[in-house]
């Protein structure tokens, strides 16, 4: 989950900050196969931006 939270923190301006987290696990995680992070531009406003990123398996 912190790895998710810095992915989608390299996408925005540095005046913005989390307040709010959801996540989802769909499938199990497997600990040998490296993971790929995907981050989604959901909105970018003043006052708050939006992300969606996924974490795949390769």
């Amino acid at each position: 989950m912190a790895q998710t939270l810095i992915a989608a923190y390299e996408t925005i301006e540095k005046d913005h900050y989390a307040h709010s987290f959801h996540s989802y696990f769909l499938r199990p995680g497997q600990m040998d196969k490296p993971i790929i992070f995907t981050v989604d531009r959901i909105r970018d406003g003043k006052s708050f931006t939006t992300r969606t990123v996924k974490a795949i398996h390769i």
